[in-house]
């Protein structure tokens, strides 16, 4: 997550360069910034920013090395502290986390109330396992404006932290990012429903039907819907830190979620008879308009569905499972103009909710999904899921391992270098084969 600092007085130039690069029009940044190097080559503004224009668009590599020249040209410089911590977002992307916690250290070092560096050093943290550290860093993300100030709830009620009793409490449970982070830390309800007497959880409306089958709460609602006495509350992702969760102690009870039977029966009539494996694909996390912070990170999760026809043989039906757009569009752009791969058999216009998608995955086989909310999904439901990921991927999938903690069915992959999808789809094309051969023959 890159910062953009400002400073007391800047000239025209750098201001304008600036009031692009907070527009997220980056090229038009970086021109300007490039211009202002030309006439100042060690301007320590231009070259810290034109570096965190390079670390969110397509060179991090570029970007930490303009960061570490702004630094050195002037180390005392009043903004120090945030390229200390936009050098370690950078080397971050370039799964340098090690160094990242070091320039995070500095920049703390330095501000020591500055949010962001413990934030972000709570990602490189979790990476790496750390979660005894982890945990801790990531309740800055509070304090991480503006990111984080519109999900942050406000109640009169005491803040449960894992320390005090809550036997024989209501205790409310709510939701504050994404979707699939409900998914992957509503599994803590119920620890929590041995420790009190009543939960309430709150999750994000298109989660409510699937979730009301969670083991644990007495209650699941929408968020605003309203809400009933409580004692204490505590975000979802605040639980692991309350029940100090480590790299061997993630819950891992499997299914903790269950689709609706009836809707099994629909999608099981809806498909008939199995004739050949099924596979469901996802290769988009959708696009967030209002997020500009996370524009680059989308880009580099989502998968150009072309890319997938490798995998296509005629022996194994794949189903869409992507919702959102410009995700759906692109199926239908692609088999409108004639595609040559394997027809794609998309049902998505049924599937209104998490419960109805939940109830399609049940009658599948396997679940191939970039790093989404469905992946999480598939890994509740415990169904057989590969997560291809991107070079940098996120904190929740560790580092150099192919498995999770989070989810026992979850097989990873991830790109070697930053943008190779093409390795990754042929390692899975292999396994994919290897797979189904495996299976044929038990």
């Amino acid at each position: 997550m890159i910062m953009i600092s400002t400073v007391a007085a800047i000239p025209e130039k750098l201001q304008r360069a600036m009031t692009l690069h907070k527009a997220w029009r980056l090229e038009e940044a970086q021109s300007v910034y490039e211009e202002i190097l030309i006439l100042q080559p060690t301007n320590f503004d231009a070259l810290h920013l034109l570096g965190t224009v390079f670390a969110q668009s397509t060179s991090p590599q570029r970007g930490a090395e303009l960061i570490r020249k702004a630094i050195d040209s002037d180390p005392a410089n009043a903004a120090v502290f945030a390229a200390h911590t936009n050098l370690g977002s950078a080397l971050c992307q370039l799964k340098q986390f090690n160094p990242a916690i070091e320039c995070y250290n500095r920049a703390i070092a330095i501000r020591p109330d500055y949010g962001p560096a413990y934030h972000n050093r709570a990602f490189a943290r979790l990476a790496l396992g750390d979660m005894d550290n982890g945990w801790v860093d990531l309740e800055w993300r509070w304090r991480n404006k503006p990111n984080y100030a519109s999900v942050k709830q406000v109640f009169e009620q005491r803040r449960w932290t894992g320390a005090a009793s809550i036997a024989g409490k209501t205790i409310l449970l709510h939701c504050e990012q994404g979707l699939g982070d409900t998914l992957q830390f509503c599994r803590y309800a119920q620890l929590v429903s041995v420790a009190c007497a009543r939960v309430v959880l709150v999750v994000q409306k298109p989660l409510l039907s699937l979730l009301s089958t969670l083991h644990g709460p007495a209650e699941v609602r929408a968020a605003n819907d309203g809400l009933p006495e409580f004692d204490y509350f505590c975000p979802l992702m605040s639980l692991p830190l309350a029940f100090k969760t480590t790299l061997y102690s993630v819950p891992a009870f499997f299914p903790y979620v269950q689709s609706d039977r009836l809707k099994r029966r629909f999608w099981e009539e809806k498909l008939g008879r199995r004739e050949r494996p099924r596979v469901g694909l996802v290769w988009s996390g959708g696009f967030r308009p209002d997020r500009r912070d996370l524009w680059s990170v989308n880009q580099r999760r989502n998968i150009p569905l072309q890319s997938f026809a490798p995998l296509f043989r005629p022996d194994i039906e794949f189903y869409s499972l992507q919702k959102g757009q410009p995700a759906e569009s692109e199926l239908a752009d692609l088999m409108s103009k004639g595609w040559e791969g394997q027809k794609i058999i998309d049902h998505t216009n049924l599937l209104s909710d998490f419960s109805d998608t939940a109830a399609l995955i049940e009658q599948l086989d396997l679940v191939i999904s970039a790093d989404t909310s469905t992946a999480h999904l598939a890994g509740a439901l415990g169904k057989p899921v590969w997560i291809l990921n991107r070079f940098d991927a996120c904190w929740r999938w560790l580092t150099n391992r192919n498995d999770s903690p989070w989810y026992k069915t979850a097989r990873l992959y991830r790109q070697e270098t930053a943008g190779d999808w093409e390795g990754v789809v042929r390692r899975v094309k292999t396994d994919l084969a290897q797979h189904f051969a495996a299976q044929a023959q038990r």
